[in-house]
């Protein structure tokens, strides 16, 4: 798919919107419908250089957090993903979204091309939702039936379907290898572009891949890695032995002592705020200990890991899993609820050294998983 006319950039943007924006005029495509009509939009990018130092410190992960603007709308991406039992993708969907707009247009996931509308049309963020993750559960039902990996289907949003077929006829796996030599002998030729001429494309991204440069016409290669710069560690692939249980981590209530009804009390984990119904995640392989309901803590789950720690997982809606089930990371092993002593939809979560529930076995959930406040 082809992205996107520049938005104009006003003396408001922040640095870093001013240079993502500006980066992204270059190579701009138009299409009417059914056509191949192109309109180059290119704009002078004075603020690169002034923006170029604070990249470099910012680094690849400089992003991870899903910005507010994208955030506000989880709801209504649980729910169209639940359409296509795709639930556990919300976060790269919403890493999607967040490096086509970052949530400031009301086609918010770009996704008018994919319902064969002009650039656009779609004028209202539920339905650009709704059209968006229609057109990346279809991506995804090709690529399983290719046997491709899940960033194949995150880099065919910006090239178009016919990506899958081509990664799979070359080692089914997505890499920036493969993505290049599509935009260069594909997408760039198909629009033109037969001599590979490119343009200077400089980012944290770019830089890290040591491509610092697009093809004209071609889309954009780096779009994998610049969707992963907006997904927590463990989404992309891990975080010393642990992921996520929720992504993005919305924490909601910190470890140790806070105030509650007036009193300080000790809090046992961390609270993730999520909608009720979204899908938890084992943190590690193990063994379910505990799947039943507590008074303080509802439907909560227990899973004794190979290293001798314990997860909990409180407050939900469902439990998916039994004492004695073996589990792996990843796993769905419940939902998001209220259940219990909970003021609101969200996720209590306790790490903890042995079997034992004292206090003096528990660890900070957030230094675990590389959470930072």
């Amino acid at each position: 798919m082809f992205r996107k006319i520049l938005r104009v950039i006003t003396g408001e943007a922040t640095k870093r919107e001013k240079f993502m924006l500006a980066l992204k005029a270059f190579g701009s495509l138009f299409f009417t419908t059914g056509g191949l009509f192109l309109v180059f939009i290119f704009v002078s990018v004075t603020m690169i250089v002034s923006m170029t130092n604070s990249s470099k410190d910012e680094g690849v992960g400089s992003a991870q957090n899903i910005p507010a603007d994208v955030l506000k709308w989880e709801s209504y991406f649980v729910r169209e993903a639940q359409k296509y039992d795709i639930v556990d993708h919300v976060p790269i969907l919403m890493a999607i979204t967040t490096v086509e707009t970052g949530g400031r247009l009301p086609d918010i996931m770009q996704s008018s091309e994919s319902a064969g509308l002009p650039m656009n049309t779609i004028d209202n963020e539920p339905d650009s939702i709704a059209q968006g993750v229609k057109h990346y559960a279809s991506a995804l039902q090709l690529s399983e039936a290719a046997g491709t990996d899940k960033w194949t289907v995150v880099q065919a949003y910006n090239f178009g379907t016919s990506y899958i077929g081509y990664v799979s006829q070359r080692g089914k796996n997505h890499t920036i290898d493969l993505a290049e030599a599509y935009s260069r002998d594909v997408v760039a030729p198909s629009l033109g572009n037969v001599l590979g001429s490119t343009y200077r494309y400089v980012n944290a991204v770019s830089e890290a891949n040591g491509r610092p440069y697009l093809y004209w016409n071609g889309g954009n290669f780096h779009y994998v890695d610049l969707v992963r710069q907006y997904l927590s560690q463990g989404e992309v692939g891990g975080n010393e032995g642990f992921i996520l249980p929720l992504s993005p981590p919305n924490i909601t209530s910190w470890f140790g002592m806070r105030i509650l009804g007036g009193v300080e009390q000790f809090h046992r984990g961390i609270d993730f705020g999520h909608p009720q119904g979204t899908p938890i995640k084992a943190i590690a392989d193990g063994v379910v200990i505990a799947s039943e309901y507590h008074n303080s803590w509802g439907n909560y789950v227990r899973i004794e890991h190979a290293n001798g720690y314990c997860s909990l997982y409180a407050h939900n809606v469902s439990n998916n899993v039994k004492v004695g089930d073996q589990v792996k990371q990843g796993d769905i092993i419940g939902h998001v609820g209220n259940t219990g002593n909970s003021f609101g939809a969200h996720l209590h979560l306790e790490i903890s050294t042995s079997r034992d529930l004292t206090a003096a076995s528990l660890l900070d959930p957030a230094e675990v998983l590389g959470i930072s406040r």
